[in-house]
C-alpha cells in the first residue's frame, strides 16, 4: 500500500439505511490501493454490519457500543495512510473531495487540518441548502473556540497529528469535535479551502437534540482547553468565549424544554429549564434573536 493517501473512517450506529451510501461515496475518492475505507459498527442492533459485509467495499470492525468518539478511535488506531477522514455513516463525500483536501495539504504543508463547503440534504438526497465557507487559515485559539467546528465528513487531517493530538475524547458526549480542532491547533494550522466536498443528511431516524445536555458538554471541554498554552489568558476573553455558547445553545433551548414538556418529560423539560437559567443572561440572548430570526422569516 505504497500510494496509500488516506484511509476514511465511518463510525456507525444503527447506519444501515445510509452507510452504504456513504461507503460508496468513500471508494469514489479512489482505488482501493489510494483509499482505505474502515467502518467501525459500533454495536448496531439492526443490519449495519451485514450490508456492509454485502456490499464489499470496506473493511469492517465490530466492537461494543461505546459512543461515536470510541468508534472514531477503533479506526484512527487500525489506519494507514497520510490522511483520515471521518465520514459519518449518514452522510456523504462528493466526487471531488478528496482532491479539494490533498491540494489544500500541499499548498499548505504546515496544516493539520483542512475542510470545505457542504450541502445539507433530505433524507432521499434533495439539497435543502448550501453553507459555503470563506477560505481562511488560523491557529489562533480564540478564533478556532468561538467559531462552529466543522463537522468531521467536512474535514481531512493529518493522520499522526490527530495521534499525537490524542484522537478523540470519549468521555465527552458533546464538542468533542471543536475539543480535537484546538488540540490540534498544537501541532499545526487549521485551513478552509472552501470548496463544496460533503452533503450532510438530515433525516428523522437522528438522535433529537438535546441542546441543553450540549453546553454542558462544550462547557466542560471550554474548562479543560482554556489549560492549554494557546488558551488566551484575559478574564475578558475567556468570559467571551462562555457567554457566546451560551448563546447559540441559548437559542434552541426554549424549543426543547417545550417539546419535552408536550411529551411529557417533565423532569427532563425541569433540569433543560435549570440550565437554560443557569447560562443567563446570554442563553435568554440568543433565545430571543432566534425568535426574532423566525418571526422575521414568516413576513
Amino acid at each position: 500500500m505504497d500510494d496509500l493517501k488516506c484511509t476514511i473512517i465511518i463510525p456507525a450506529y444503527n447506519a444501515g439505511l445510509f452507510v452504504e451510501r456513504a461507503i460508496a461515496s468513500a471508494r469514489a475518492q479512489g482505488s482501493t490501493e489510494e483509499v482505505r475505507i474502515i467502518v467501525v459498527d459500533d454495536g448496531s442492533t439492526d443490519d449495519t454490519a451485514a450490508r456492509v459485509k454485502a456490499q464489499g467495499m470496506a473493511e469492517l470492525v465490530q466492537q461494543p457500543n461505546g459512543g461515536v468518539s470510541a468508534a472514531r478511535n477503533a479506526g484512527l488506531a487500525l489506519a494507514t495512510g497520510e490522511y483520515i477522514i471521518f465520514l459519518d455513516a449518514d452522510d456523504e463525500l462528493l466526487p471531488d473531495a478528496l482532491e479539494h483536501h490533498r491540494n489544500a495539504m500541499e499548498a499548505h504543508p504546515h496544516a493539520v487540518m483542512v475542510f470545505g463547503s457542504n450541502h445539507i440534504i433530505t433524507e432521499t438526497g434533495e439539497i435543502i441548502r448550501s453553507n459555503e465557507t470563506v477560505p481562511y487559515e488560523t491557529r489562533d485559539f480564540m478564533r478556532t473556540a468561538m467559531h462552529v467546528t466543522p463537522s468531521p465528513s467536512q474535514a481531512m487531517m493529518r493522520r499522526a497529528a490527530v495521534a499525537a493530538a490524542g484522537g478523540y475524547d470519549p468521555d465527552l458526549k458533546g464538542a468533542e469535535d471543536c475539543d480535537l480542532s484546538l488540540r490540534l491547533l498544537q501541532h499545526g494550522a487549521i485551513v478552509c479551502h472552501g470548496h463544496y466536498v460533503m452533503n450532510y443528511r438530515r433525516h428523522s431516524g437522528q438522535a433529537t437534540g438535546r441542546p441543553s445536555k450540549v453546553l454542558q458538554e462544550h462547557m466542560r471541554m471550554l474548562q479543560r482547553r482554556l489549560n492549554d498554552p494557546a488558551a488566551p489568558t484575559d478574564p475578558k476573553d475567556r468570559q467571551q468565549l462562555v457567554r457566546k455558547w451560551q448563546r447559540h445553545y441559548g437559542q434552541f433551548m426554549p424549543l426543547e424544554m417545550t417539546r419535552l414538556t408536550v411529551t411529557g418529560n417533565i423532569g427532563e423539560a425541569l433540569k433543560a429549564a435549570r440550565h437554560f437559567t443557569s447560562a443567563l443572561p446570554a442563553s435568554a440572548v440568543g433565545a430571543a434573536s432566534f425568535l426574532r430570526q423566525r418571526l422575521f422569516a414568516r413576513n
